[in-house]
């Protein structure tokens, strides 16, 4: 299993900015079959505000990199983590996420 944050997912849905909406919505369609999604709790909300603190992150970022957490069970070398975000993606590997892709 790998937790996907969203600058990774686009570039596969989209060629070019605008011009493909409709083929990108069937396939996020589609990949929406196959995930798990991870539900914006109260406590995953908590998480990401512990998380702006340690992080130079953006909100949705620290988001993300909460529910990775969650989706790991606070076990985060058990989850790969794909990001194209250079700052989230540091961010990941100082929690121990050990397989951060695109390498």
């Amino acid at each position: 299993m790998r937790f996907w944050d969203s600058s990774a997912i686009m570039p596969l849905l989209v060629d070019e900015p605008m011009s493909r909406f409709g083929s990108a919505a069937a396939l996020l369609t589609e990949f929406a079959g196959r995930w798990q999604e991870v539900a914006a709790t109260r406590d995953l909300r908590v998480a990401a505000k512990g998380l702006l603190r340690l992080h130079s992150l953006t909100a949705a970022h620290a988001m993300q990199l909460a529910a990775a957490l969650t989706a790991a069970e606070n076990d985060p070398a058990s989850l790969a983590f794909v990001t194209l975000d250079d700052h989230l993606r540091a961010a990941a590997s100082r929690h121990g996420f050990l397989q951060i892709l695109p390498l």
